[in-house]
């Protein structure tokens, strides 16, 4: 839709890449640690850093929109869902945002170890997002109500990703094990 991929990098910055040249076109820089994790909703660039912040881009212009400030730990993951972002520390939370205002909404808290991995729905009716964290558990939040309605508990190990399709959860984990949910 905008013709460009972006990543992030341990040297602080988040490249742009033009998909029809597959050059990069530019650097924007801001945060001051790792950058390890971007999500786009609609028109907007986000980026969470090892900062402990999330910065927010207009992917038109590539201008800074706002830094997002709150975590108290690392930043190391972002899902989109609907009009909310969520974002994953190492603080052991999910903090959710609006994605047009750019406000915090809300701290989803349970995990009692970092937040490493978040997975967002895709079921349209079923508004779902789901936290894998270190403490060995997977969280199922209600992205509408934003409660836990359900913890899943198996891994032996720090759980590192999560996806999801129409039917089933999967989780990855230090264990060595991959988990269907």
């Amino acid at each position: 839709r905008h013709g460009k991929l972006f990543s992030g990098s341990y040297d602080c910055s988040i490249r742009v890449w033009d998909l029809t040249t597959f050059r990069r076109v530019r650097s924007l820089h801001g945060h001051t640690d790792a950058v390890r994790s971007l999500a786009v909703a609609g028109d907007t660039l986000f980026s969470g850093s090892y900062d402990s912040t999330l910065r927010a881009y207009d992917i038109a212009t590539l201008k800074p929109l706002r830094v997002m400030e709150g975590h108290t730990g690392p930043v190391r993951t972002l899902a989109v869902l609907g009009g909310c972002l969520f974002s994953g520390s190492y603080d052991k939370s999910v903090r959710v945002w609006d994605t047009a205002t750019l406000e915090s909404l809300a701290v989803l808290q349970g995990h009692t170890d970092a937040v490493r991995a978040l997975a967002a729905s895709s079921v349209p009716h079923l508004k779902y997002v789901f936290s894998g964290s270190d403490d060995s558990t997977v969280r199922v939040w209600d992205a509408v109500n934003l409660t836990c309605v359900c913890v899943f508990e198996g891994h032996e190990d720090n759980v590192r990703v999560l996806t999801v399709d129409s039917r089933y959860l999967y989780s990855g984990s230090w264990d060595k094990t991959i988990r269907v949910w």
